[in-house]
């Protein structure tokens, strides 16, 4: 299976930014994440537009099988799609230009939902290791691409925080990110995977326990869960 993941961020002085893009690169690079190899993972802080844009443009062009956009920084509503302050200096970029890149395809964005409706859009401004404990995870990879490629054809997107509404970042990172990431790690022996719908679910979950004011949005197909994309799988 031909899988990358691209994970983006501005931090622009938060460093809860850095931790969410560590985070989430640690967390694919994980036997439950799947074991992405580093050459299946990009990390762009404080991209050029025509930099992301290169990358966005390679993969579509390179048939992949699964993809997974990974935002986490500052954003807001346009015209009821998100849009990314990925820089200082360039235009943000929309959720329409990195939604259609796969056949499969999930999409993170952990950022403001402030509806910007009044302002015009041109004018918005290693190798590693996987040997833990004696364990060797040599098939993890396997039944996660036999997994990801059971899922139909989607385009599947997480939002921490509905339209309107404010995403929270602290130190540790964003807090939708923070429980979504805890909750695809939860995988107990009983399971063997975790769809995103659930991991979503129980993110929602913890957020409203804390009485956050932002409640997360999702737009997933309706499908069974055997059908359904996974965010982890049991190691």
């Amino acid at each position: 299976m031909k899988r990358q993941v691209l994970i983006v961020g501005y931090a622009n002085g938060l460093t809860g930014v850095k931790a969410d893009l560590d985070n989430y690169y640690r967390f694919f690079t994980s036997p439950v994440g799947g074991m992405w190899r580093a050459d299946e993972i990009c990390v762009l802080e404080n991209a050029s537009t025509d930099e992301f844009l290169r990358h966005i443009n390679f993969y579509q062009v390179a048939d992949l099988d699964y993809f997974v956009f990974v935002f986490c920084g500052h954003g807001a509503s346009l015209q009821d799609e998100v849009v990314m302050e990925i820089n200082d200096t360039d235009r943000p970029i929309k959720e329409s230009e990195v939604t259609n890149v796969a056949s499969r395809q999930l999409n993170i964005f952990d950022c403001c939902r402030k509806v910007e409706s009044d302002v015009p859009y041109d004018i918005l401004a290693e190798v590693r290791n996987f040997s833990q404990g004696g364990k060797i995870y040599g098939n993890v990879r396997q039944r996660y691409d036999w997994r990801i490629m059971q899922a139909v054809e989607q385009s599947a997107s997480l939002y921490a925080c509905s339209s309107g509404e404010s995403a929270i970042g602290r130190n540790r990172g964003g807090d939708y990110s923070y429980h979504l990431l805890k909750a695809a790690r939860n995988v107990s022996d009983a399971e063997e995977y975790k769809t995103i719908s659930l991991c979503h679910y129980e993110a929602c979950q913890h957020l409203e326990a804390m009485g956050s004011t932002q409640h997360p949005d999702y737009k997933l197909p309706r499908c069974v869960a055997n059908q359904s994309l996974i965010l982890s799988i049991h190691p």
